[in-house]
């Protein structure tokens, strides 16, 4: 569950785009690389990036909210196969209390959840080795 969304008036202004120009471009709210980590040469990596995403069109952002959405109505308990949620402690990109208690939901309660003293993106912190032995034990677990 995103806890980084874009203003109310561009919500308004994509909207409006949708009926008159639905390739109309908006900036993303998520072009700050100090969101995905605090490892300054990742940092550098992003900013240096020349496919990083900057912005998209009024369907896409209509199409990310109704992605959204739909997860919101799906049934409690309908993921019936092994899930795992690994969360970041220090994310500043998605609400992990609000995605636990989505996830847990969905997962009807048996979601397995490993949390890490990180940022957003886990595979840029300085020693991956905690987020690879998770990512084993759920493959292992057949997850």
């Amino acid at each position: 569950v995103p806890r980084v969304d874009v203003p109310f008036a561009t919500k308004l202004a994509v909207a409006a785009s949708l009926l008159l120009c639905p390739r109309k471009r908006f900036a993303i709210p998520l072009n700050d690389v100090e969101l995905f980590t605090s490892n300054e040469s990742k940092r550098q990596y992003l900013r240096d990036d020349p496919l990083r995403l900057h912005e998209a069109t009024a369907q896409f952002l209509y199409a990310s909210w109704q992605l959204d959405g739909m997860l919101r109505n799906l049934p409690a308990g309908c993921l019936t196969m092994p899930v795992t949620l690994l969360l970041a402690r220090r994310d500043r990109i998605i609400d992990n209390a609000t995605t636990l208690a989505a996830v847990q939901r969905l997962a009807g309660g048996r979601a397995r959840v490993e949390e890490f003293d990180a940022d957003h993106t886990l595979e840029f912190e300085p020693a991956p080795q905690p987020l690879h032995r998770a990512l084993a034990r759920a493959v292992g677990a057949g997850e």
